[in-house]
């Protein structure tokens, strides 16, 4: 931006970039977003198709699950894609720059390139590299050596600290700016947000029937808890015979009481699936944050999560943590919910006034509002002091 546009007596024209297909948070950022101001583009950045395929070939394994890893470690994880981003990132805001205000990009796996010290940007993010490459279970996160690290970790730091604002999803990523990356502090705006429009509204009458457990979770089935989730389901079954297990993400063979729905793409079934499940349980060793829990508290659903990232933040006494990998307290905890209707109700209606109060767009759009247009005014502030101050200099050289 050349010069300081309009942007208080009209809303500020924003341009979102996301990577690759984004995340589950991208649909209800970008619905919250298009509600309040004027939404230029959506940009979703990707490699070229010649150069997925090489991936595909570089990436090649005789297991298909190694295979799709490898592939997508070397697509969105990888200093080669970061860097191919980025040009893609800087082709888009040469093209649109003189019609937006401000730009928002949804993680870091690319940055603006050159233009990230000359424009206002905002980052929208659920973890950092630095969290997600020390978790063993987060596989195509784990930096392959050290060198590589240190230049990943310096090309992500200069995003946040250049940031106009950042906005975290949970405590542990908005600590992760300031202490991993030195971003600065005043600058970060930590929210619990993430649920779309999709979710329970509430008006209806929540039975617990003593015996559904739900679980949801796509893509590697072990990382997500899935496999903790049926070892602690066959202890319950030995002091409830006819408990149901309903999982949905993934596919498998109906069997002794449990049922795989496969990837669910109506979301008015799957809100149906939380109001009727008894509990919920998700003890993800790579859950970065979890929405399918926000859907589970706005459903009266109490939760049963792992005791690690930003799961025990989001529930807060609403629901039970447990130990992660640990299957026996899991089924414990199972059991104590499934046996105690009364128990289970109590933390359904604490988990839906938390979810209203805490966590619904409801709840924090108007934070994140005030928050953008905040840091909006406060960079271009500054940018005019600068314009002047180089006046200043230019003038009294003369």
């Amino acid at each position: 931006m050349d010069k300081p546009p309009r942007f208080m007596d009209k809303p500020p024209r924003l341009l979102i970039f996301v990577s690759h297909n984004g995340c589950g948070i991208v649909s209800p950022v970008i619905e919250h977003l298009r509600g309040n101001f004027s939404v230029v583009d959506v940009i979703y950045l990707q490699l070229p198709r010649m150069v997925i395929f090489l991936l595909l070939l570089a990436s090649f394994r005789p297991n298909r699950k190694a295979w799709y890893q490898n592939w997508q470690r070397l697509r969105e994880k990888t200093l080669f894609s970061f860097r191919m981003l980025t040009r893609a990132c800087e082709r888009h805001i040469a093209r649109h720059r003189r019609n937006v205000d401000v730009f928002i990009q949804v993680g870091a796996q690319f940055s603006l390139g050159r233009y990230k010290q000359l424009v206002p940007y905002f980052v929208i993010a659920d973890s950092t590299r630095h969290l997600s490459s020390n978790n063993k279970a987060d596989e195509i996160s784990i930096f392959r050596n050290q060198n590589t690290a240190h230049t990943w970790l310096a090309l992500e730091g200069q995003v946040y600290r250049h940031a106009t604002g950042l906005i975290a999803r949970s405590v542990r990523v908005g600590e992760s700016f300031v202490n991993h990356y030195g971003a600065n502090r005043n600058a970060v705006l930590v929210r619990n947000f993430g649920v779309g429009l999709a979710h329970s509204d509430g008006n209806f009458s929540k039975q617990y029937d003593g015996k559904t457990v739900l679980f949801v979770g796509k893509g590697n089935f072990s990382a997500k808890g899935g496999q903790l989730v049926l070892e602690a389901f066959y202890k319950v079954r030995e002091h409830i015979p006819d408990a149901r297990l309903i999982i949905v993400g993934q596919e498998g063979k109906n069997i002794d009481n449990i049922e795989y729905l496969g990837l669910v793409s109506d979301r008015n079934r799957l809100r149906t699936l939380f109001e009727q499940a008894h509990l919920f349980a998700l003890p993800s060793y790579i859950e970065r944050f979890g929405m399918s829990i926000l859907e589970a508290m706005a459903a009266y659903t109490p939760c049963i999560v792992a005791n690690h990232s930003a799961m025990p933040e989001i529930i807060g006494d609403t629901g039970f943590t447990v130990p992660l990998g640990d299957a026996s307290a899991l089924a414990e905890r199972i059991l104590v919910l499934l046996q105690n209707p009364d128990l289970s109700a109590e933390l359904g209606r604490k988990a839906r006034a938390r979810f209203e109060k805490n966590l619904s767009w409801e709840a924090v759009g108007n934070d994140i509002n005030m928050f953008i247009r905040s840091r909006i005014h406060y960079y271009f502030i500054h940018h005019m002091e600068a314009v002047n101050n180089q006046s200043s200099l230019h003038t009294a050289g003369r």
